[in-house]
C-alpha cells in the first residue's frame, strides 16, 4: 500500500512538473509575441537563444539593427495586427535540456492586404536557465547555420513549415 502511495505521488509529481514546464513555455512565448506587438525589441532579444545573440555581435549590435528594420518596413507600409502563440508542443529531454515547438500566428498589413502566417520557434530550456529562450524553427533546417549555432545538435522533434497566406479583402 505504502509503495502504492509513493508511486502515485511520484507520478502527480512527475505530471505537475511537466505541466508547469510547457505552461512556462507558453508564457515565456507569449511574453515574446506581446514584445513584437508593442516594438519592445530588447525583450524579443531577452528571449533569443544566446548562441544567436554571440554568432550576431550581442544584444548592442542587434538591437539598433532590429529597431532599423521595423523602422523601414513601416515606411513601406506594414503594421503588424496580430502575434499570437497557438500552441506548445510536447517537452522532450535532448541533450540536457529541455524543448519544445510554439506555433505562431502573425498577422500583417502590407499595402492595404492582409497577410497571416503561420510560423515556429524551437524553445529551448537548459537546467542553469531563468526562462525559454527561442529560435525560428525554420532556421533550424539549415545544417550551416545550425553547425554554427549548436555543433553538434540533435534533435528528434519534426520541425513543421512555416506558411503565408495573404487574405483577400
Amino acid at each position: 500500500m505504502k509503495n502504492g502511495f509513493l508511486c502515485l505521488l511520484f507520478l502527480f509529481t512527475s505530471f505537475g512538473l511537466f505541466s508547469q514546464t510547457k505552461e512556462s513555455a507558453l508564457k515565456d512565448a507569449n511574453v515574446t509575441a506581446h514584445a513584437t506587438l508593442k516594438e519592445d525589441f530588447k525583450t524579443v532579444l531577452q528571449y533569443t537563444h544566446p548562441n544567436v545573440l554571440e554568432i550576431s555581435g550581442g544584444i548592442d549590435v542587434l538591437l539598433p539593427q532590429i529597431e532599423e528594420m521595423f523602422a523601414e518596413m513601416k515606411t513601406q507600409g506594414l503594421k503588424f495586427i496580430k502575434a499570437e502563440v497557438l500552441s506548445v508542443s510536447d517537452i522532450v529531454q535532448e541533450q540536457g535540456e529541455s524543448r519544445c515547438l510554439v506555433k505562431n500566428l502573425n498577422i500583417m498589413e502590407v499595402g492595404g492586404r492582409t497577410m497571416k502566417s503561420s510560423s515556429y520557434l524551437m524553445g529551448f530550456f537548459p537546467e542553469d536557465a531563468e526562462h525559454w529562450v527561442f529560435v525560428e524553427a525554420e532556421k533550424m533546417k539549415n545544417p550551416q547555420l545550425v553547425q554554427a549555432l549548436f555543433p553538434d545538435f540533435k534533435t528528434s522533434m519534426d520541425i513543421p513549415e512555416d506558411s503565408v497566406e495573404i487574405v483577400e479583402q
